[in-house]
């Protein structure tokens, strides 16, 4: 699997985490992806760009949207975002 693949599989992971509204899911994939990469000896600048593409990938696709203030949607996608920045700029 090429690194290209394996962002379009996390960014699907992530995106299907929150619409399952599935917090684990999310944290153990983010850390999935940072085990996987730290393993594979990818170097910081190839790591920024890994993470642009599974942001793209994650927004490809369709999200679950609701329209109550405080749903645990907003939760997950705070924390997708953080997770995103957070790894993009290393």
């Amino acid at each position: 699997m090429t690194l290209e693949e394996y962002a379009q599989e996390v960014g699907d992971a992530l995106r299907n985490a929150h619409n399952d509204k599935d917090m684990a899911a999310l944290e153990a994939k983010f850390a999935e992806a940072d085990q996987e990469l730290a393993a594979a000896g990818i170097s910081d600048a190839r790591k920024v760009g890994f993470w642009l593409n599974v942001r793209k990938a994650a927004f490809s696709g369709e999200w679950l949207m609701e329209k109550q203030a405080n749903s645990s949607l907003i939760a997950l996608m705070r924390a997708i975002e953080q997770g995103l920045a957070a790894r993009g700029a290393k």
